[in-house]
């Protein structure tokens, strides 16, 4: 008998083997195994080899996933799956996340696609955020508001500043200074005077949430104080 990691090396290399040309044979395999290292290996090796179809049925993956009653193996399959299924069928990650599975996907699957998205279009990335539901919705937005900062500050200011009121201006004021809080002194300062004063408490409360070095709290500080009053 094999050890048990050439167990679990020489069962995935079966079910690879099936999968490149039998899908649904390879998934009745992995429905036998036991849970366990050769399982979780097993069902990652499956998804991977799944996705490497030129164009893999993103419902029949979801519905798969979702019927792994063995949650560890279901989620190091998916783990290992995401940036594969987002950089070779970003279309494809998109509405896995936005289906009936979509609560499967990794929180950092929904940030590998925002900042996709993003490059390409940052209003079109909210929008897609938007069409999410609950909790995925707001971590896409909160995604794709911080990507679009960290590539491109001015825009992200701008439309913050300029272009939406009411709560989600407050919610995107709020992501954008947790990471304003951690940048160099010159984007601290722009972002402190592109706010009005309410907004400016709004963002040192965020700011206070986040773990900073003493250094760093100091430009914070110094940086807010300026602009006090204005």
């Amino acid at each position: 008998f094999l050890e048990a990691p050439a167990r679990a090396q020489a069962v995935a290399a079966i079910v690879r083997s099936i999968a490149r040309n039998h899908v649904q044979e390879g998934a009745r395999i992995i429905s036998g195994l036991p849970p366990g290292g050769v399982k979780n290996q097993a069902a990652t090796t499956f998804l991977k080899t799944w996705l490497e179809q030129p164009e893999p049925d993103i419902e029949a993956i979801g519905a798969w996933l979702g019927g792994i009653e063995d949650s560890i193996a279901q989620r190091k399959a998916m783990n290992a799956a995401q940036y594969p299924l987002v950089t070779q069928h970003p279309e494809s990650a998109k509405a896995f996340v936005s289906g009936e599975h979509g609560h499967l996907a990794p929180n950092n699957m929904i940030h590998l696609i925002a900042e996709r998205e993003v490059r390409t279009d940052p209003r079109a990335a909210l929008r897609w955020a938007g069409s999410l539901d609950g909790e995925r919705a707001s971590i896409a937005r909160e995604a794709v508001i911080v990507s679009w900062y960290r590539t491109h500050p001015d825009g992200a200011i701008q439309w913050v500043t300029q272009e939406i009121q009411g709560e989600p201006r407050n919610q995107a004021i709020e992501s954008i200074s947790r990471t304003v809080a951690r940048a160099h002194k010159d984007r601290i300062d722009a972002w402190a005077n592109a706010l009005t004063v309410d907004e400016r408490r709004i963002a040192r409360e965020a700011m206070e949430n986040v773990r900073l070095s003493e250094a760093q709290a100091a430009l914070v500080d110094e940086a807010f104080s300026g602009v006090e009053g204005r």
